[in-house]
């Protein structure tokens, strides 16, 4: 870069062009590292619990929102929805969590577009972070991270699935 290049950037107004997810890495009893919510976040979560035992709609009125949950699983799936066709399914009896970009009423038929597994536990901490269009979800010592452009004005549907 040339001292020309260099003054005509110092003039110009540069904007930040995405969104950021950050993950802070811990380490668990085991002593492996996994991505877990920075602690600087979990100061703002908006609401400290969720009760995930039924249909529900989280209605996000500003673009960021934390959002943290303990779930003891009974053999259900659990499905955050962000709009018509972006959803998260976690699945209890496979210890998965997916991504789908498909209608809810086609999930069954579907192939995610991304999928972990997470560990085996008898409860789960979830926390759902949603930034203008990314969602980040964690569980089970992972994360999952999409950007779902058509829902990002849009609040969170969760469903229980047995």
């Amino acid at each position: 870069m040339d001292s020309n290049e260099r003054q005509s950037r110092g003039s110009r107004k540069l904007q930040w062009a995405g969104n950021l997810a950050v993950h802070q890495l811990r380490s668990n009893e085991a002593g492996i590292l996994s991505p877990t919510l920075p602690i600087a976040a979990t100061k703002k979560i908006t609401q400290e619990t969720i009760a995930l035992e039924q249909e529900q709609t989280l209605a996000f009125k500003e673009e960021s929102m934390l959002y943290q949950s303990t779930y003891s699983p009974t053999n259900k799936r659990i499905v955050l929805s962000v709009g018509d066709q972006n959803h998260v399914v976690l699945d209890f009896n496979q210890q998965t969590m997916a991504y789908y970009y498909d209608h809810f009423d086609n999930l069954e038929n579907s192939e995610s577009k991304t999928a972990i597994q997470f560990e085996e536990s008898d409860a789960y901490s979830v926390q759902i972070v949603k930034e203008k269009d990314i969602l980040v979800v964690y569980i089970g010592g992972k994360a999952l991270s999409n950007r779902i452009y058509a829902g990002a004005k849009e609040g969170i549907a969760i469903r229980i699935i047995d």
